[in-house]
């Protein structure tokens, strides 16, 4: 198998983790989701946000990284107004 091949593999490993973790992390979020309406809490928590962006910017790829968790965080909060 030629390097280029090796690598694409390794990147469809990664990827499978990734979606299944991104699929666990929505069902997270529709949970709370639903705690927040019954207790009358807003979708928006700029605490947890700044939490998030904190840790990304530890991550050498953090411009990269903070692209797709401000995709992640949008639609988890779309998610929880449903």
């Amino acid at each position: 198998m030629d390097e280029l091949s090796v690598l694409r593999e390794e990147i469809n490993s990664i990827d499978d983790k990734i979606m299944t973790l991104l699929d666990k992390r929505y069902t997270l979020t529709m949970k709370i989701g639903d705690i927040k309406q019954v207790k009358n809490i807003t979708i928006l928590d700029t605490k947890r946000e700044d939490y998030i962006n904190d840790k990304i910017s530890k991550y050498s790829h953090s411009p990269q990284i903070s692209v797709v968790y401000n995709t992640i965080m949008s639609e988890s909060k779309k998610a929880q107004r449903k």
